[in-house]
């Protein structure tokens, strides 16, 4: 028999976890990055730092870091942008003044204001597909996934 037809996959890409959030994730990020591009003239990683600072603000450059998937050259860059746009304002920390916070400014509360209901609704007509307890269930178990993918990539860094 030919070599070539004793060799078989040893698994099935379309069925790995990565993959699937990697699929998702990129369909996700050039739908929305389209989406932001012309009516509001933002990149993906500017609104995920604004929809960061709407929720948590004040924050340290380092905190954005951590609550989010932007590592810390991204997060940099969108504050430097949204700053240049005068849509948030980087200060001395009331607890410690040797750190920065970055916040939202009057004009960037605006904004904000006008995209996140676009985001809201986008889940919403994706998560559509789902009943609600299946969109429960699916929240809960990327919750524990994320955790034990936490767990997991710190015991290899501790090894």
């Amino acid at each position: 028999m030919d070599q070539r037809k004793k060799r078989r996959a040893l698994f099935d890409l379309e069925d790995l976890l990565t993959y699937r959030i990697s699929s998702i994730y990129s369909r996700l990020a050039v739908g929305t990055a389209t989406e932001l591009a012309k009516p509001f003239n933002l990149v993906l990683r500017e609104w995920r730092v604004m929809a960061m600072l709407a929720r948590h603000e004040p924050l340290s450059a380092s905190e954005l870091v951590a609550r989010s998937p932007l590592d810390k050259a991204s997060a940099s860059r969108a504050i430097a942008n949204l700053t240049r746009r005068k849509l948030v304002s980087v200060s001395a920390s009331e607890d410690d003044a040797r750190v920065k916070v970055v916040r939202l400014t009057d004009a960037g509360w605006d904004l904000y204001a006008q995209v996140a209901p676009k985001s809201v609704a986008r889940q919403k007509a994706i998560m559509s597909a789902l009943s609600a307890s299946e969109r429960r269930d699916l929240v809960s178990m990327l919750e524990r996934i994320e955790r034990e993918v936490i767990r997991y990539y710190s015991q290899m860094s501790a090894s």
